[in-house]
């Protein structure tokens, strides 16, 4: 799924994740492109187009003006041009719920199924 393609909440959401956590010097945003290239965004590839992108919009908005926003929300903000401007893509998987069964969590635990991915296929899930 496309960055490009979120509301406005959603890209501000995950913008403002990325600048609570930018400085963290492992701290990368990390996907692939369509052609399965790996691309990377990170604080140190936030440039002044970013941030100057940005302070036009808010401008240009009704509610404020750049200047009047406090640092932290200018740095949302640039980071959400950042990732406008290289493509982001986010990986989405889908999910089913399923009720809550002890005696399958219990199997679950009992063969180290903590990946974090549940399927309902029996034949995926194997003997239980």
């Amino acid at each position: 799924m496309e960055y490009s393609s979120l509301e406005w909440d959603s890209k501000y959401c995950m913008a403002e994740g990325c600048v609570r956590y930018e400085n963290r010097p492992e701290y990368k945003v990390k996907w692939k492109d369509l052609n399965g290239d790996k691309k990377e965004a990170h604080k140190d590839l936030l440039e002044e187009a970013h941030i100057n992108t940005a302070m036009i919009k808010a401008e240009n908005e009704e509610q404020g003006k750049w200047l009047s926003l406090n640092l932290e929300k200018q740095r949302i903000r640039a980071w959400i041009e950042m990732l406008l401007d290289f493509n982001y893509r986010l990986h989405i998987t889908p999910i089913e719920f399923v009720e809550y069964d002890e005696k399958l969590y219990e199997k679950l635990c009992e063969v180290r199924a903590d990946n974090g991915c549940v399927t309902l296929d029996e034949k995926k899930l194997g003997p239980l």
